[in-house]
């Protein structure tokens, strides 16, 4: 079982995404489990979804360190990487972007996955 938190204000894109990775890891013989994600409870989730601007108003840059398995993936428009200024360490981060295709998604969700 692999827990995944999905933190976004979009409830459309959210459950398209529930929706998505749900599939991908039946395919990869794993049950998901969607959990909540705080500071507290930082390392129980093996995949975080997190807006963009939560990491800006919130935690700063705090959840958007990758640390040991977990990986954390940041949900925004493209438009939204020059409006925020994006911290240097996380340049080369895989970002979800609310208008890619499934297919696309698909292929960020592997790169994430897969090492």
């Amino acid at each position: 079982m692999i827990n995944v938190s999905i933190l976004e204000s979009d409830r459309n894109f959210e459950y398209g995404l529930r929706k998505l990775v749900t599939s991908y890891f039946f395919y990869k013989n794993l049950k998901v489990n969607f959990t909540g994600y705080d500071r507290t409870f930082a390392g129980e989730s093996r995949l975080v979804f997190r807006s963009l601007d939560t990491f800006t108003q919130s935690f700063s840059c705090y959840c958007l360190f990758n640390q040991g398995l977990q990986r954390v993936i940041p949900i925004c428009m493209p438009k939204d990487l020059t409006r925020h200024e994006v911290c240097s360490y996380i340049r080369d981060t895989t970002f979800f972007f609310r208008n890619d295709s499934i297919e696309t998604l698909l292929k960020k969700l592997d790169k994430v996955w897969l090492p």
